[in-house]
């Protein structure tokens, strides 16, 4: 790092699921003793975060971003192809219950809502949104994020969801969800 640069956090993301790295909580000890005051944030796609090692690495971030963009298995399960058949919503919810309980940082909940022109199921729908606000709810975070795809995505058939459906949602949880920052961005 340069002298003299300026920052007001570090995030632990990447390419890859920062949650993957058994030496992570190190690395954030680490990070914490060289950046002083400075939050630290780490950015996870939550499907590791049932382990209990896992939320041993993050109990020393000031922030988790979590992903939770479906809580029904057939929308999971089509968005997503998930490799291992094991990993389904019900995991990731537990994970994130598991993290609520278990850390004193800040918890994010980030929602990336997806339509399809072919018949693929998306969250792109007010049943969705009332599931995934209803797990919003028990799981109280401090700040939910919503938002769309930007670039082209891996498949042609994906698309982003319009403004007026994410200004829709925003009011939604924003009413459900009164203690908790609800922050779209479009």
């Amino acid at each position: 790092m340069k002298t003299g640069t300026r920052f007001d956090c570090l995030t632990f993301a990447g390419t890859g699921e920062p949650t993957l790295e058994p030496r992570l909580g190190e690395f954030i000890a680490m990070a914490k003793k060289i950046i002083g005051k400075r939050a630290i944030k780490v950015i996870t796609n939550s499907s590791l975060l049932n382990h209990d090692e896992v939320i041993r690495n993050l109990t020393e971030t000031d922030e988790v971003i979590a992903k939770l963009n479906t809580v029904s298995d057939d929308v999971f399960t089509e968005m997503y192809r998930p490799y291992n058949k094991t990993l389904n919503v019900e995991r990731i919810i537990k994970g994130l219950h598991l993290l609520k309980r278990n850390i004193e940082s800040r918890m994010t909940i980030e929602v990336l809502f997806l339509r399809s022109y072919q018949q693929i199921k998306t969250n792109h729908n007010d049943v969705e949104v009332e599931k995934i606000t209803h797990i919003l709810q028990e799981l109280e975070p401090e700040k939910v994020q919503i938002h769309t795809i930007k670039r082209f995505p891996a498949e042609p058939y994906v698309l982003q969801v319009n403004k007026r459906f994410l200004d829709m949602v925003s009011i939604y949880m924003r009413r459900k969800l009164p203690k908790t920052e609800v922050l779209p961005y479009i």
